[in-house]
């Protein structure tokens, strides 16, 4: 990792040393994201079948998710509370799982029992969390959950073009409100030839 600000330009990792270093992962997904309102970023990391939370800076592991494979993780404040969320995937698994942000969480918890939320796909075939995203899609100033499935068919459509066309999920947060069914959700068909 390298603090910024950073200067545009080339940088070599054979000969220049980044700011910090996390090694000993098993190798899987990265994100970041303001988990704990300190105003620093936190790591996400995949860790063959975990999930690790660092600290920024200094490197500290906070937490360890067990019993999970992500395949894509986020971090966002979906609920408006301050706190970002920990969004892993396992599209593998059809399924994405949401753990709310804090200081709550165990130094080490099965991710399972650690979720707030298991949101799984409609079909057991559609890849569902393959990919993950936000951003503030209805202008309220709250961040709205994307949750891509890869391979969902429209059966519905006579066009062929739509078979395994994949879908994009909105489930929309509310800015201080904690996120309940009624923001479930908006379905977006993707159509790809």
């Amino acid at each position: 990792m390298f603090y910024g600000p950073l200067s545009a330009g080339v940088i070599d990792l054979a000969a220049t040393n980044a700011d910090l270093t996390i090694g000993g992962l098993g190798g899987g997904p990265l994100a970041a994201g303001d988990l704990n309102s300190d105003q620093q970023a936190e790591i996400l990391a995949g860790d063959g079948d975990n999930v690790c939370v660092f600290s920024g800076d200094p490197a500290v592991t906070l937490a360890t998710f067990t019993h999970v494979t992500p395949s894509a993780l986020w971090a966002v404040d979906w609920n408006g509370d301050g706190h970002g969320e920990v969004i892993i995937s396992e599209h593998f698994k059809n399924r994405v799982l949401v753990l709310f942000g804090g200081s709550a969480w165990l130094p080490s918890a099965d991710a399972d029992e650690q979720a707030d939320w298991i949101i799984s796909g409609e079909k057991s075939t559609d890849q569902f969390g393959y990919s993950l995203s936000s951003g503030d899609l209805d202008a309220d100033g709250g961040q709205d959950l994307i949750l891509g499935s890869r391979t969902h068919t429209l059966n519905d459509r006579s066009d062929p073009h739509f078979y395994d066309a994949g879908a994009v999920y909105i489930l929309y947060g509310t800015p201080g409100t904690p996120p309940g069914p009624q923001f479930l959700y908006a379905f977006l068909p993707l159509m790809v030839k």
